[in-house]
């Protein structure tokens, strides 16, 4: 295992080929893994290191698809990696380009992620991979390059192949919602402004994109979508959660400062529960959002819900013990 570390180790520091050829000749570990299954063929490719993936590859026993304890494989890693032409020498020499690792990622997904263009085009055009299909969340490689800010991936999937650009994944997000809520701006303001991509669409759990940027925490695509792309600043969902509450519920205080200041939020805002931003942030333990809700916005932490409990109720039904403190002081 000793000489497998160094192996890997001396690949990675760029360290001369003869050096790594002498250590693999000698442990005879070509084909060995470390503990977390890497090969050596994995760490050259992972590193770009076309060389001492070609000196594998002069071995007809190199085991080409093997995949480590994440079912990934050296061609995945070369993809990730952005090395166009280990990717091209893999598959020349006939490494599988259909495997998926545990949690559905493909070669052509990896070179989505990692923003390679070359590589994208390369597979899709000369190796014909499917652009549609879906990993096990059931995003294809479109929202994958949406929600890595790839805009340029974006634009070719759009301009050269034919993709559903309001395609959904298993949970109904769309590439809009999964961009907002990776903060992606250059890919919602394309989507939205040039695309059309649909506004109205709700995931499976009933949130629109303004909500998927603020569960994100990005402010500055929240800004982006109700300033500069109109999205209603009053918009309510079906259990009558307004943006405020979403973002008092996830403790997002420059998120809530921005709705109560620039948007004008009500702090005392009860949704069809009948409950407040304050109970809201109670219930989940944000002190720094409460504070802000009473101590500069002068929210009531008097009012009760529907089922007659207040803020200090909350907290203390949640073990939140120092909230409760906080309020009862008051």
């Amino acid at each position: 295992m000793q000489i497998i570390k160094q192996v890997f180790e001396e690949i990675i520091n760029g360290s001369e080929l003869d050096k790594i050829k002498e250590l693999i000749e000698y442990g005879k570990i070509a084909n060995h893994s470390g503990e977390d299954g890497k090969s050596a063929l994995m760490m050259a490719c992972k590193a770009g290191r076309s060389d001492v993936v070609n000196y594998l590859l002069e071995n007809e026993d190199v085991f080409l698809d093997q995949m480590d304890h994440f079912g990934r494989s050296a061609l995945m890693f070369a993809a990730k990696s952005g090395n166009l032409e280990i990717v091209r020498l893999l598959i020349d020499k006939g490494a599988n380009i259909d495997l998926e690792s545990k949690r559905g990622w493909t070669v052509l997904k990896k070179a989505v992620s990692g923003g390679h263009l070359s590589i994208v085009k390369y597979l899709v055009n000369d190796c014909k991979m499917d652009i549609n299909k879906t990993s096990l969340r059931g995003a294809c490689p479109f929202i994958y390059a949406a929600e890595s800010d790839h805009l340029h991936i974006l634009q070719y999937f759009v301009e050269d192949c034919e993709v559903d650009i309001n395609c959904v994944d298993r949970h109904g997000c769309s590439a809009l919602m999964c961009s907002a809520e990776s903060g992606a701006d250059s890919v919602v303001a394309y989507l939205i402004s040039e695309l059309k991509a649909d506004v109205n669409l709700l995931c499976t759990r009933g949130m629109n994109t303004v909500m998927h940027a603020i569960e994100g925490g990005h402010l500055e695509t929240v800004i982006l979508l109700l300033e500069k792309l109109g999205f209603d600043k009053d918009y309510i969902d079906e259990d009558g959660w307004n943006y405020l509450v979403f973002a008092a519920i996830h403790g997002h205080l420059h998120m809530v400062k921005y709705l109560v200041e620039e948007c004008s939020a009500d702090v005392n805002y009860q949704s069809y529960s009948g409950s407040t931003p304050l109970m809201y942030a109670s219930l989940e333990g944000h002190m720094d959002v409460i504070r802000y809700l009473i101590e500069d916005q002068k929210a009531d932490f008097s009012i009760k819900n529907k089922e007659d409990q207040s803020v200090v109720d909350i907290a203390e039904e949640n073990a939140n013990e120092d909230i409760a403190a906080y309020i009862k002081s008051l």
